[in-house]
């Protein structure tokens, strides 16, 4: 099935799970523009993954490295950002001024994951947390999938299972979330994790959420 068949889509930033994104949008039909402020140079690995990727999928792929370009934004229908890509990005803005739809990688796979969802964010503790609690749904038994940041990518073995996610946009389909305490000291971080002021509130007044402390 091809759910991005016409679409063009960007994805920023190519280290780490970048390829893993492309091709998933790629084998589903989009036209793909994979975006990284670092020139080529400094991303050999990527560029190694994208030269291996399938041909007759690599003919919708193309890259721009080295810097940005609104443009390329602005003439998108979805742009996915990957962790640690900051939404006060200027194409970024430029692009949810426009009425673009700007997600995350985690975000993305939520939309064609079955299982149950743990969203886990915050300043502190996050990778510790998810693994901890990894840990306990394994020894209960549970087919269970630690991913986001820290691992996972592209390939899901068992799509029913409990997926716990390190990730930086809590939006819509976690059935829980956890908090990670916010701690003064990461107010810059926490303000590409967390968006504004109103959206910490939401999720602070959220029955699905529960507070936990970074320390």
């Amino acid at each position: 099935m091809k759910e991005f068949a016409g679409k063009k889509v960007v994805v920023v930033g190519l280290a780490r799970t970048g390829v893993a994104t492309a091709r998933f949008l790629l084998e589903r039909g989009a036209s793909v523009l994979i975006t990284d402020q670092k020139p080529a140079n400094q991303l050999e690995s990527g560029v190694r993954q994208l030269r291996d990727l399938p041909a007759q999928i690599t003919q919708r792929l193309t890259t721009e490295l080295g810097g940005h370009r609104s443009a390329s934004f602005l003439h998108s229908d979805l742009v996915v950002l990957s962790p640690g890509v900051p939404m006060d990005l200027e194409p970024v803005k430029a692009a949810v001024e426009a009425g673009i739809e700007v997600i995350s990688e985690v975000e993305l796979a939520f939309r064609f994951l079955k299982g149950k969802i743990i969203g886990i964010t915050g300043t502190n503790g996050k990778t510790t947390t998810t693994e901890l609690i990894g840990h306990i749904f394994r020894t209960l038994g549970y087919k269970t999938l630690v991913a986001g940041n820290i691992g996972l990518e592209g390939h899901v073995p068992f799509p029913d299972a409990v997926y716990l996610m390190v990730h930086e946009g809590l939006r819509r389909r976690e059935d829980r979330q956890l908090l990670q305490q916010v701690r003064q000291d990461g107010l810059g971080a926490d303000e590409r994790v967390l968006g504004s002021q109103s959206s910490r509130d939401r999720l602070y007044a959220s029955d699905r959420v529960r507070i936990g402390s970074g320390d």
